[in-house]
């Protein structure tokens, strides 16, 4: 029985749609973007109504609570926008080391052998991290990385056999394992 492996199609697209995930599901990078969204939006009140006090124009210091309101209410989408265009600009700059292509994964025992290009790399299976499904793709969630399977991006393969025997193998096994007692420190 040969081992389970699957081939696919990364694009440009399915890297940035990563990308977009894993900040916007980090923590830290969803805290900062309330601090920015809070300052721009209150920078941008004072601004207004500073230009407004300064040239006298009352019809600026009324309108600096609105465009305040608007930034805020506005700065999610152009802050994605931003982060899709700057990702989709980088991984064309560097597609040879950005993963863009056909790539394979193999299981060998507990190792995933992951080819992208001329490159290989062997992971052990505990290194990954997460396994995160959603409509369009799969992502193997390392620590700083991730290895995204475009469900469209199939060449051959049963990617939902393969990310099961990965899953499955991932799994600490405790079999013929003791446990260890617990000792009370209470005499």
């Amino acid at each position: 029985m040969s081992a389970p492996s699957l081939a696919f199609d990364v694009t440009v697209d399915d890297l940035v749609a990563f990308t977009v995930w894993r900040m916007e599901s980090s923590p830290r990078y969803v805290s900062l973007q309330k601090e920015l969204r809070l300052v721009f939006s209150g920078a941008l009140g004072l601004i207004c109504a500073l230009f407004g006090w300064l040239l006298e124009q009352p019809i600026a210091i009324a309108l600096a609570l609105p465009f305040a309101v608007f930034y805020y209410l506005r700065y999610p989408s152009s802050s994605r926008r931003t982060l899709v265009r700057h990702g989709r600009r980088a991984y064309r700059c560097a597609v040879e080391e950005s993963g863009v292509g056909r790539q394979t994964l193999a299981l060998d025992g507990q190792v995933l052998e992951h080819k992208a290009g001329t490159d290989a790399v062997r992971i052990p299976m505990h290194a990954i991290e997460d396994i995160v499904r959603t409509p369009e793709a799969i992502y193997l969630v390392l620590m700083n990385v991730g290895i995204v399977i475009p469900r469209n991006g199939i060449r051959s393969g049963d990617l939902d056999a393969f990310i099961g025997e990965v899953t499955a193998r991932r799994q600490p096994t405790t079999a013929g394992l003791t446990p260890i007692p617990h000792s009370s420190s209470r005499g």
